[in-house]
């Protein structure tokens, strides 16, 4: 989560009195860009490669900017991945790591049956450690973050001089 909080300056203060609603709608606007970005960004650079392969780009369309939101004293917006009912419910796994080991199981035939250097090998079950982390969300914003800062202190003080 990224938090932005502006000072209360005199001059800040007065520009919200003045210009209160233009701010918030030039911030709520320039968030939701940064977020399509940052949206963009994940998809071409963390699940392209840099972190996870492409297979099948399940989880790469998973990802989506949230609808940008005000609310009280807050804008809020953010980007997502697949949610638990999904068919990229795996992106979470991929994020935080899995929680235990488990065993994979046949389900219509005895055996699980696999080419291993070009002979068939037959195992009863095969037992997985937990699945590392590695995330594709966090480091995304981690690295961006100063550049959406930066990019709505921009936006503010332009709708201030110009509002």
């Amino acid at each position: 989560m990224l938090r932005i909080t502006f000072t209360n300056s005199p001059q800040f203060l007065e520009a919200m009195r003045t210009k209160g609603p233009r701010i918030i709608s030039v911030l709520t606007t320039k968030l939701t860009i940064l977020m399509r970005q940052l949206q963009g960004y994940i998809q071409s650079q963390k699940l392209s490669g840099q972190v996870l392969h492409v297979r099948t780009g399940v989880l790469r369309a998973s990802v989506n900017a949230i609808p940008t939101t005000f609310s009280g004293t807050s804008i809020i917006g953010g980007v997502d991945a697949a949610a638990s009912d999904s068919p990229a419910f795996y992106g979470a796994v991929h994020e935080f790591g899995g929680k235990s080991a488990f065993d994979i199981l046949p389900v219509k035939a005895r055996a699980l049956s696999f080419l291993m250097n070009g002979k068939q090998v037959a195992f009863a079950k095969v037992h997985r450690e937990p699945l590392p982390a590695r995330p594709f969300m966090r480091p995304s914003l981690e690295e961006n973050a100063e550049k959406i800062r930066a990019s709505l202190q921009e936006a503010v003080r332009e709708a201030i001089e110009n509002g």
